[in-house]
């Protein structure tokens, strides 16, 4: 409070808060004079994780996509099948009120535009002054500027620029919804016509505090992904808050929670949602002894069927076009599996959460794109192909029931893939193996350093370094310097500092890039939407023929993942010591050993299309064979750099 004095803030006057830029001020500097150097740290982290261009790009493309199928083909089928329903129609989509929305997209935009740059500029709540809340992405422990001046605003500009954005969303759709809010309640509630249903409209939208507002801001703020949430999402936002240290692990868990909540909605597990609130509503409406004030509105009844309908034509749909064709690559792929092995073949065949192109590259490459990061539509459409895909391979009726078993599980895929719950899929990976720890304390490290400093850096470089740190012991030199190099790369991952990552048949692992180089990079930087090129050969049509084999025989997957980066040797007593290898001598490896598997490969005959047991023995032993000549040739360098190690002779890895 004396600081806000001395700075000349009369907080006796009344005028001093109904000012909104004044107010703010207020705000703000009230936020920076109570922080403290560990808030300030926080502050540059949160805004360091947000500052990648295609951060920025995703959040613009999930609201933009969420608004945009909301107002129009959901409406559209809203006002359909309230026509269709018995009873009322007032309190839910109608075709008259399109001619009342279509009436505020001009100002929406102009009104979107004006709150972002406010929002932006002033660094406080803009939209929601009229209802005393505060609705964000940023969410509390992240929440207040905390360092001071002009470099406190310069550290702020992502999520500044997060918030503004968010900003010009809510605006935009509040302004076309409120309309049609406004005709709902003056033509249905009201059952006002002609001129007397026009004034009461223009009425309705020039209030502020009005009804009709009040549902458009709520819609808004719902297609942000900024509703308050539920029990759960409070539990977790009090243990965050409790225990500090988790505000780096998980910074992020109303947004993906709102995300989720919509996706799955939207989705033929929404179904389930949809059955479970009209069995309720019929017992509470014939079961006269029951204690329940649950009430289903017409309005909720109408936007849940009109989802279902949406969602299961396109389940349908998808369907049908998966079905085409057995043996053919899937046009479109669901979830990413939360193993690795399974994961690095899923990436060399069809990469998960990707949409295939119809055309080939220049070199005979099959082209897909990923839609991971197009919210909410990616769970919405991860969780139907998983589905689909399960029902596919149920071959009986008790397969079949356990398909809504398998199509929950896709969920827990989604939740370790989402850059967003990244701490979450941490947690997830280390339940399944604890061999990523390293790999994610470099990570860690590496995030204080601005994402778009370092996406700069990756978008010049075609290859896709390693960021794996095999497990070490205390002391064991090789290890800590895989630690100290990665953590370099993740800090500052320019190509010369990285190692590049290799597959198992020793080829690097290479960015999907476009017709022009030229601009490649800024595509990389601006686009959340990847591309991946999975090269033809003899290799394609291999791991092609192990997919095949794990479709057909889920409980006997096959993967021949990465080779161990170790070598051995027996002792004079005897017993038989292993030697790490470092990144260089690993790279030789992988590249020798996939070299030789891809050579052997070509000599021998197999059964692609439906492949055998004798083909997974068969690829086995190409394998086993390809590695165990390579690692003989590096054995020996290997041992005597250890040697000379152990003897301070030179250098280590």
């Amino acid at each position: 409070r004396q600081t806000l004095i001395k700075k000349g803030f009369d907080l006796t006057d009344d005028a001093t808060f109904r000012n909104a830029e004044t107010a703010a001020s207020v705000w703000r500097e009230a936020s920076i004079s109570k922080a403290t150097g560990g808030s300030m740290m926080k502050e540059w982290w949160y805004n360091s994780i947000l500052s990648g261009g295609t951060t920025q790009a995703a959040n613009i493309m999930g609201n933009t996509f969420a608004s945009t199928w909301e107002l129009t083909a959901q409406r559209f089928t809203e006002a359909i099948v309230n026509q269709i329903l018995p009873g009322k129609k007032a309190d839910a989509a109608t075709f008259g009120e399109i001619k009342y929305a279509l009436n505020g997209i001009l100002p929406g935009l102009a009104e979107g535009a004006q709150r972002a740059m406010i929002r932006f500029s002033l660094e406080a709540p803009v939209f929601e002054d009229e209802f005393q809340t505060f609705a964000s992405k940023v969410e509390k422990p992240f929440r207040g500027p905390k360092i001071p001046g002009t470099f406190g605003r310069f550290v702020r500009f992502p999520s500044r620029g997060l918030q503004g954005m968010d900003e010009f969303a809510k605006g935009m759709v509040s302004n076309v919804v409120v309309g049609a809010e406004a005709y709902r309640i003056a033509r249905g509630l009201e059952g006002k016509t002609g001129e007397e249903m026009s004034n009461r409209i223009t009425e309705l939208i020039n209030d502020p505090y009005s009804e009709a507002w009040g549902k458009a801001h709520e819609l808004a703020r719902d297609l942000t992904f900024q509703t308050e949430g539920g029990q759960i999402v409070k539990r977790l936002q009090q243990i965050r808050s409790d225990f500090p240290v988790l505000d780096y692990i998980i910074p992020f868990i109303l947004t993906p929670a709102n995300i989720f909540k919509m996706g799955l909605r939207k989705s033929p597990l929404g179904s389930l949602r949809l059955a479970g609130k009209l069995l309720k509503t019929a017992n509470v409406r014939f079961n006269r002894k029951s204690a329940s004030t649950f009430e289903y509105t017409r309005r909720e009844a109408v936007r849940d069927i009109s989802e279902q309908v949406l969602t299961w034509g396109i389940f349908l749909g998808l369907m049908k076009a998966l079905n085409d064709d057995e043996d053919e690559l899937p046009w479109i792929t669901g979830t990413t599996p939360v193993g690795t092995q399974e994961r690095q073949l899923r990436y060399r065949t069809a990469p998960p959460m990707s949409i295939r192109l119809p055309w080939k590259g220049k070199n005979g490459e099959t082209q897909w794109v990923s839609y991971g990061r197009i919210e909410p539509a990616a769970v919405t459409l991860g969780t139907t192909v998983d589905i689909i895909e399960q029902m596919k391979r149920a071959e009986n009726s008790e397969q079949a029931m356990d398909v809504l078993n398998r199509s929950f599980k896709s969920l827990t895929n989604q939740l370790s893939d989402k850059t967003f719950l990244r701490g979450v899929g941490d947690i997830i990976r280390l339940s399944h193996s604890l061999e990523d720890t390293p790999k994610m304390a470099v990570r860690f490290t590496g995030s204080w350093v601005p994402n778009i400093i370092k996406h700069a850096a990756r978008a010049t470089d075609p290859k896709i370094r390693t960021g794996r740190v095999f497990a070490g012991k205390f002391g064991d030199q090789p290890f800590w310097d895989q630690i100290m190099a990665r953590t370099a790369y993740q800090a500052l991952p320019i190509a010369s500092m990285g190692t590049p990552k290799v597959d198992v048949w020793g080829r690097d692992i290479l960015k999907a890039t476009g017709s022009s180089p030229a601009t490649d990079w800024l595509y990389q930087m601006a686009v959340p939407i990847r591309r991946y090129n999975i090269e033809a050969g003899p290799e394609q049509q291999i791991d092609l023929m192990v997919l095949r084999w794990n479709n057909m025989h889920p409980d006997e997957p096959r993967y021949f993942a990465m080779p161990h980066p170790y070598v051995s040797k027996r002792q004079p007593s005897g017993a038989t010591r292993r030697y790490r290898m470092n990144d260089e001598e690993y790279e030789r490896f992988l590249r020798t050993s996939g070299k030789v598997a891809s050579e052997y490969i070509r000599r021998l005959s197999w059964n692609h299309d439906e492949p055998t047991p004798q083909d997974m023995k068969k690829l086995s032993k190409v394998f086993a064979r390809a590695r165990k000549r390579a690692r003989r040739e590096v054995t020996g360098d290997v041992i005597k750099r250890w040697i000379q190690l152990k003897a301070g002779q030179g250098e280590g890895a």
